[in-house]
């Protein structure tokens, strides 16, 4: 049984659309027009730019066609899954491929989602690795005494990210070092996702997912924030459940844990630049077949497995 697990906005890069372009120019054009058209030719980056993602609404709308031009690529291909589900950002890819939202309307929402995000309050994001669960809650609940920061993303058993107001970083990055043996890097030098302290950034974000036409999906939702599916979700649990994935912590490891208990004999598939997911699921977690689309080669290995 296949899952599709849509990558989040660390899978940038500024070679993906040239990638993309290059080898499957058909794919490429098709979702470049349809985006375009819902919202002009604005959020292509250039590749030669010194900084071709300038802010987090070019980055989100960048990885968000990014990912579609994979599952559009994949499903030419003959390969689909019965589930899916997005770590952060890639939970709108997951809406589209589960029937909620089509592409335009899910475009422009993300769209709204970046411009909320680059209007909401400043901080940092550090990726912890390899650590538990055990070992790096009692170092944030210390510092929470003095600095608004919590962890913001528990992607795998020993993969975890933190967020929250720039000045707590140096001592954490101080304590990570000193008390494990885990490495703590600096992912966002901007915007503090999925953590209280970026709850004002949800407020604008409502408003645009209020307005958005959902529909019901064809497949479960797997909400990052609770990571139970929902095989009947309204419009009501979208918006509640989109507004809270602002401010509230990303349960991907709890997702995939639901897929390896539930589902019989699930093979994962990352869909999108880079392979970040197919990197978390390392064997020790999940044994289960895994397949990246980053590139040609990643393409055709999961083409020569699955059909």
């Amino acid at each position: 049984m296949n899952v599709f697990l849509f990558t989040g906005q660390s899978a940038k890069h500024r070679e993906m659309f040239v990638l993309l372009e290059q080898d499957w120019p058909e794919q490429f054009h098709a979702v470049k027009e349809e985006a375009d058209a819902a919202i002009g030719g604005s959020w292509l980056p250039d590749p030669v730019a010194d900084n071709p993602f300038p802010d987090n609404r070019a980055i989100q709308l960048a990885v968000f066609v990014a990912n579609h031009m994979h599952m559009q690529i994949l499903h030419a291909a003959g390969i689909r899954a019965d589930y899916s589900a997005g770590l952060s950002l890639g939970e709108y890819n997951h809406l589209v491929h589960i029937g909620a939202l089509d592409f335009a309307d899910a475009l422009k929402l993300v769209e709204a989602r970046g411009r909320a995000y680059d209007a909401g309050p400043r901080g940092c994001m550090a990726a912890i690795f390899p650590t538990s669960e055990e070992e790096l809650v009692p170092i944030v609940e210390d510092l929470k005494n003095r600095f608004e920061i919590a962890i913001s993303n528990f992607n795998s058993p020993t993969q975890f990210v933190v967020a929250g107001e720039s000045d707590g970083f140096t001592e954490l990055i101080e304590r990570i070092e000193a008390d494990t043996w885990a490495e703590a890097k600096i992912i966002e030098k901007n915007v503090p996702m999925h953590c209280a302290y970026f709850r004002p950034a949800a407020e604008a974000l409502r408003v645009a997912l209020e307005g958005v036409p959902f529909r019901r999906s064809t497949l479960p939702y797997m909400p990052n924030v609770d990571p139970t599916p929902r095989v009947s979700a309204t419009t009501d649990d979208y918006v509640e459940h989109l507004t809270r994935h602002v401010f509230e912590a990303v349960q991907f490891r709890k997702t995939v844990d639901y897929f390896l208990t539930e589902l019989d004999d699930p093979t994962f598939i990352e869909v999108g630049p880079k392979h970040i997911i197919t990197d978390l699921l390392h064997r020790r977690w999940c044994k289960q077949p895994k397949f990246s689309t980053h590139d040609r080669a990643s393409f055709e290995a999961i083409v020569t497995s699955l059909t």
